[in-house]
């Protein structure tokens, strides 16, 4: 029984133990489930945490972006704020942007600089500040007033006076004590003293001269209402000025040539052109030694230094520029002998100096003075002493190619003249030469004959309207191209004439159509008129084109290359003999037409051969002209190329310069244009602009040729502004307050100022003209204003 009790004990247990296995089991994977939810539950934590550490990282990083963006949004408000209020000064002077903007805006011909630049600011929503005022002109009697605000600056003042001769009369409040509170006073100025670009541009040409080892000048006049007015330029080498380049590497320089001036002189005599030259010299002597750039460079420039760098003169080929040329090379002599003689005693003792001038008698004067120059033995070795005196004494006259062709076809003519009159023929008529605007002819010409090409002849309108050469005015070959065209449109020029007659209320012609309905119907008129369009179209034409088309990348055509000595030694004059000792090759059909014309090119106007075809056998005396034209236009150019002549003995040749003599004088331009073309434009200046004069054009010319907003952005600093400054207003300012003080204590003249005791110790220093009627010394005038804030902000600049 027992037994069974105990079975049944072991199967509870049994069951038990099945049971606790079974749940033990379901445990097990109970926990296997929970473990794998704990590992999922640590996954996702571990991932959670990634991901909080990533967002606070983020937020981080966005805080620091808020930071930073709120420090940049105020920087760019700031700045903001700077560009919405443009203030063009700083320390009561206009900045180098704002002088520069006024200068180019000037150039570009805006009067109201201020309007001009409120109204693009105000497009812009830029506000300006403190920018040039506004004058507002009001006329009273002779004299133009102008009235400034308080407070406003002198320049503001001066800058838009237009009439170098205008009383700028600057009124003032009698009752206030306090000179700062004026408003105006009168004070007389000059334009080109007030133009800041002036100064700017004379210091340019300074160191250009300075730094270049030699130049040329080249000059030209003209006369304008009576008035003789002169251009000179300046040819040397420059650098480009541009960002990045070395400025020092000659290798990056190039030649150019610089606008100096056209001024009206009292005449155009050689001795008012060397004068002329002089003060040019001694103007930019001054002007750049005197500046901050100078001191920069290290370098000065003294007046004489014009003359001692000047190695050749390029003019028309008169007699007063060749005498301008002879005074120049006497000047150069002397001051080359001198600046040779001080280099020697710059070597010597005082006592040596004075041992070598007792030294020398009047017998040693004479018998060296008979020697010649290879005889004389002085200071150096022979050999080396000639070349550097070959060097500083070098200076050539070169002579304007387009005069040399202008003089050579005047030659030719004149010989014409003279053949008809030897041969006892009848000669030409006489044809129209001058203008004759008042009755109309000029338009009527131009409508008839633009109509008349474009329908008989299909001739394009911007060709066919073109006006008649102006032979009245004798411009560069106008009457071979007038010869040219009344050849080939004869008929057609009759018909006009007789056109203008026919529609005149009393029958007939006048003696001028008269002469030019006979004249086209006479053989020797044509005869003559057809050696001249000749002339043009086989020498003139071509020539100027080979002298005005430089070689890419050059600014002109060299007058020392080989092509041009080839072209004027051995190639034109041949050419003209030929035709003259050979008349009938011009219009033999066998000749080829490129060996018709100087440059070998086809014919510029390839209607006048067939013209003279079909005219020839009706001008018997066609051979006879061309003969006498071409003759003596090759003795013009024999005479008017004599530099080109192959004289290795002659100094004035070519041909005698050493290889070394021949780098120095570089490149010369082959033309005169450059002082031709400023005339003109001189002239057309002063037409359009009646209240200025030929100082402003010549201010205005050097800003716009000489490559002058590049030379002051790269060379000109602070100093050289607040210099220029100082220069252009404490004298201005020297004469207002003057004026105020001599005002305030009754006196209406500062002359009887002056004399009558006030500032004795002025009186006494002053020996300086300022004006007509003022004489005042700038320096002592200087005391008087030495408590004015502009004054003291200037001085503190240097």
């Amino acid at each position: 029984m027992c037994k069974d009790v105990q079975n049944s004990n072991i199967l509870s247990l049994n069951h038990s133990l099945s049971k606790s296995e079974h749940a033990f089991m379901l445990l097990q994977s109970e926990n296997s489930i929970l473990a794998s939810s704990l590992a999922n539950v640590n996954e996702s934590l571990s991932a959670q945490s990634t991901i909080n550490h990533n967002l606070r990282n983020q937020v981080y990083a966005l805080k620091k972006q808020v930071e930073r963006a709120k420090s940049s949004l105020a920087t760019i408000r700031t700045l903001y704020d700077e560009i919405l209020v443009w203030d063009p000064m700083k320390g009561g002077a206009y900045l180098p942007a704002a002088w520069k903007l006024f200068r180019r805006l000037k150039q570009a011909g805006v009067w109201n600089v201020d309007l001009a630049i409120k109204a693009v600011a105000d497009a812009f929503g830029v506000k300006v500040k403190h920018f040039i005022s506004i004058i507002v002109f009001k006329f009273v009697g002779s004299n133009s007033q102008l009235f400034a605000p308080v407070g406003s600056n002198i320049w503001s003042c001066t800058q838009t006076c237009h009439n170098p001769d205008s009383c700028l009369v600057l009124m003032y409040n009698d009752n206030l004590k306090d000179l700062s509170q004026l408003i105006c006073i009168q004070m007389r100025v000059r334009r080109d003293t007030i133009v800041l670009e002036v100064n700017a541009s004379k210091k340019g040409l300074g160191r250009k001269i300075t730094h270049a080892p030699a130049f040329g000048e080249s000059t030209d006049g003209t006369t304008m209402r009576g008035i003789t007015q002169e251009s000179h330029h300046i040819t040397l080498s420059v650098p480009s000025y541009e960002p990045g380049v070395d400025d020092d590497d000659c290798s990056t320089w190039s030649r150019v040539t610089h606008f100096a001036k056209a001024l009206p002189a009292l005449d155009h005599t050689a001795q008012h052109q060397f004068q002329g030259s002089v003060e040019l010299g001694t103007k930019i002597a001054k002007a750049y030694s005197k500046s901050p750039l100078a001191l920069h460079n290290g370098k000065q420039m003294e007046p004489d230094d014009y003359f001692h760098k000047q190695n050749f003169q390029n003019a028309d080929h008169t007699a007063d520029g060749k005498k301008k040329f002879r005074l120049t090379d006497e000047k150069k002599e002397q001051i080359v002998n001198h600046d040779l003689g001080r280099e020697k005693m710059d070597d010597m003792s005082a006592s040596a100096i004075l041992q070598e001038m007792l030294e020398i008698m009047d017998a040693d004067i004479g018998k060296a003075a008979g020697k010649n120059a290879e005889e004389l033995q002085i200071f150096q070795e022979p050999s080396m002493f000639f070349l550097k005196q070959n060097h500083l004494h070098l200076f050539n006259f070169i002579g304007c190619s387009a005069h040399k062709s202008l003089n050579a076809f005047r030659y030719g003519v004149i010989e014409m003249c003279k053949t008809w009159k030897q041969e006892g023929l009848k000669g030409p008529c006489a044809l129209f030469q001058r203008k004759d605007g008042e009755m109309g002819y000029q338009e009527r010409h131009r409508m008839f004959m633009e109509a008349c090409k474009h329908e008989c002849y299909d001739i394009p309108k911007k060709d066919s309207g073109k006006k008649f050469p102006d032979v009245s005015n004798t411009h560069y070959q106008s009457h071979s191209y007038a010869a040219t065209e009344l050849l080939v449109f004869c008929d057609d020029y009759q018909e006009l004439v007789e056109e203008i007659c026919d529609g005149k209320t009393k029958q007939g012609p006048n003696h001028l159509e008269g002469n030019v309905l006979k004249g086209l119907q006479d053989p020797d008129t044509l005869a003559e008129l057809a050696t001249m369009a000749l002339e043009g179209v086989n020498v003139s034409w071509p020539y100027m084109g080979l002298i005005h088309s430089p070689p890419k990348g050059q600014k002109f055509v060299n007058t020392l290359s080989p092509k041009m000595v080839k072209l004027h030694c051995n190639k034109i004059i041949p050419f003209c003999e030929n035709f003259a000792l050979h008349p009938e090759k011009i219009l033999d059909p066998a000749t080829p037409l490129t060996k018709l014309t100087l440059d070998g090119e086809p014919l510029i106007d390839e209607t006048i051969i067939p013209t003279l075809c079909l005219l020839a056998p009706d001008l018997p005396n066609l051979n006879l002209m061309i003969f006498a034209m071409f003759q003596d236009t090759a003795n013009g150019w024999k005479l008017f190329t004599t530099e080109y002549a192959n004289n290795p003995d002659d100094p004035c040749c070519i041909a005698s310069l050493s290889p070394e003599l021949l780098a120095l004088l570089s490149q010369i331009p082959m033309t005169n244009d450059s002082n031709e073309g400023v005339l003109g434009s001189l002239q057309k200046y002063i037409e359009f602009n009646r209240s200025s004069d030929a100082h402003t054009f010549s201010s205005l010319t050097r800003s716009k040729r000489n490559n002058l907003e590049a030379f002051i952005s790269k060379l000109c600093h602070e100093d050289d502004q607040s210099y220029m400054m100082c220069i252009i207003f404490i004298p201005q300012l020297c004469i207002l307050f003057l004026h105020v003080s001599f005002k305030y204590r009754g006196y209406n003249n500062i002359v009887l100022a002056l004399k009558s005791g006030y500032l004795e110790g002025l009186w006494c220093l002053s020996q300086q003209k300022i004006e007509s009627n003022i004489v005042l010394s700038i320096g002592a005038s200087l005391a008087f204003i030495r408590a004015s804030s502009l004054y003291h902000s200037v001085q503190k600049s240097f």
